[in-house]
């Protein structure tokens, strides 16, 4: 698909934030992926017109591997909601479903 793609007006990449910092194999293809997009992104568009738009989602709700799982096993147990651990200074979670990340997206 990467290789020239003439007939195509824009591809999008759909990605998650496995690809940050990969340990496995799904996370090595995401990473993978997105700089082949990266890679072929500016000569495409100036050699065919094709546009290629990437975007990496992470937190979205109720998806396979989504830590809303972890949070309700943990609550189950009568365990803390862990939302980040404490050598990492605080910040914000987002979340959004399935549904949002689709329309965001599309």
């Amino acid at each position: 698909m990467l290789g020239s793609p003439t007939f195509v007006q824009r591809v999008v990449m759909l990605s998650t934030d496995k690809a940050v910092c990969p340990i496995n194999a799904m996370g090595m293809s995401n990473a993978l992926m997105e700089k082949l997009m990266v890679a072929k992104a500016c000569s495409l568009a100036l050699d065919t017109g094709t546009i290629l738009y990437a975007t990496r989602y992470g937190n979205v709700a109720a998806v396979s591997g989504s830590v809303i799982s972890r949070f309700v096993t943990q609550a189950k147990a009568g365990r803390p909601i862990t939302l980040t651990d404490q050598t990492t200074p605080a910040k914000a979670q987002n979340f959004c479903s399935m549904s949002t990340a689709w329309k965001t997206t599309f």
